[in-house]
């Protein structure tokens, strides 16, 4: 389970968890202890850029997302994306950071946050 950005914050970066040689009941269950995601740089450069770009793509289209993935064989899948939750804060954060990078105008920012909502637009 991955972050594009820190769901609090809205800073950029890598942010989740992992699970070796896991399937998705052992995810849900708890009863493994996960690793943060940027062990995974260690453990499998490849597949953490990939993940990283696949990232990056997501956003520019979907905003803060919160993905599910898999890596079989060396192979990194990309199971699930949905937008992502996050603080009021963050999503002002987010959104700035958006039209920094040029992935959104200033005006798309003002119309895509809501305080009243955790979620982005």
């Amino acid at each position: 389970m991955a972050f594009t950005r820190d769901p609090a914050t809205g800073a950029p970066g890598v942010y989740g968890d992992y699970l070796t040689d896991a399937q998705g009941e052992d995810v849900v269950a708890g009863i493994r202890n996960t690793v943060p995601l940027t062990e995974l740089e260690r453990l499998d450069p490849a597949s953490f850029h990939r993940a990283c770009g696949d990232h990056a793509t997501l956003e520019r289209h979907y905003a803060t997302c919160a993905t599910s993935s898999s890596i079989e064989r060396g192979r990194l899948w990309m199971l699930q994306t949905r937008v992502g939750k996050r603080t009021a804060a963050a999503g002002v954060r987010d959104r700035r950071a958006a039209a920094e990078e040029g992935v959104i105008t200033a005006d798309e920012a003002l119309t895509r946050v809501s305080g009243e909502s955790s979620s982005p637009s």
